[in-house]
């Protein structure tokens, strides 16, 4: 019998192309038909931002809101800790099923896709649960997701290490505390809320790159790097056990962002009566809040 040849790339490109292509054109066409809002000037622009009017801002304070504060370090520092964990615990976990629990590798799958779907709920309803905090106070946020982090430690920790101190769970148990870790340790939302809030709209995109390139490359990349290297030492299951401290890090890089938040940004802002010119009331002095900062005015009375 005469062997069959497999499809020639270029038939099954013309196949891709005729039956997907369409839907990316159309994706794209979309993008570019989109509005987008005019930039803001480097010099002499007024704009309007979450909070007011934004003066006038050279090129070299734009950047500086970006690099010159210690509030947005530190939430990548936070964002990269977090997303250690998750990252880790997204692409071991279907060989963790398979090699302690014997669980059939389609099934590991399927249980791991469960614990990512989770955390794709979880970081909506973090953002809201964070929002909610700091409706009051602009601390409120850092208070909660910090609060969040120490919960999916203390979760998948005892969850993958509860065996080595006498605490044996059921399978079904196991696995559902997984999942509340997963749902709760997606809390990406309010970390760029907080960077894009600090930053002069000028640069906000860059400021949003940034915080992804922490996310990316020393976070989702690093993540299951150095859980397989861990696994390679300590064995998977202590390994998973260990990568939650990520989100201690995570809790006290962004405990300590909630410091520098207050000291840059925020002042007294019950003593603020124009966000376009703060001054103390307590002092007497004006207050070194940038104007376009978008978290330090108060939150509007509720009737």
């Amino acid at each position: 019998m005469r062997p069959q040849m497999a499809a020639p790339r270029s038939v099954a490109g013309s196949s891709y192309l005729f039956g997907r292509g369409p839907a990316w054109f159309a994706y794209l066409m979309t993008i570019a038909f989109v509005r987008d809002y005019k930039t803001v000037e480097t010099k002499g622009a007024v704009s309007l931002s979450a909070a007011g009017k934004v003066g006038d801002a050279s090129r070299d304070e734009m950047l500086r809101s970006i690099y010159g504060s210690w509030t947005v370090w530190l939430v990548c520092i936070r964002a990269a800790a977090q997303l250690i964990a998750l990252s880790a615990l997204w692409s071991w976990l279907p060989s963790y099923l398979n090699r302690t629990q014997q669980v059939p590798p389609e099934k590991a799958g399927l249980q791991a896709a469960v614990v990512v779907l989770a955390g794709a709920v979880g970081s909506v309803v973090m953002g809201a649960v964070a929002d909610r905090a700091g409706l009051r106070r602009p601390g409120g946020k850092f208070i909660a997701v910090a609060s969040l982090s120490v919960l999916t430690a203390v979760t998948l920790i005892l969850t993958f290490g509860g065996s080595h101190w006498g605490l044996d769970l059921p399978r079904g148990s196991q696995f559902s505390l997984i999942v509340v870790g997963g749902f709760a340790t997606c809390t990406v939302g309010p970390a760029a809320a907080i960077v894009i809030g600090v930053i002069h709209p000028g640069v906000r995109a860059t400021g949003a790159s940034v915080l992804s390139l922490f996310q990316n490359l020393f976070g989702l990349a690093a993540g299951p790097i150095i859980a397989g290297a861990l696994s390679d030492v300590v064995g998977l299951e202590m390994a998973l056990t260990l990568t939650p401290i990520g989100c201690l890090v995570a809790a006290l890089s962004f405990l300590a962002a909630r410091r520098a938040h207050a000291a840059e940004y925020e002042g007294d802002w019950r003593h603020v009566p124009d966000v376009t010119h703060p001054t103390d009331k307590a002092t007497g002095r004006g207050l070194t809040i940038p104007p376009w900062c978008a978290v330090h005015s108060p939150p509007p009375r509720r009737a």
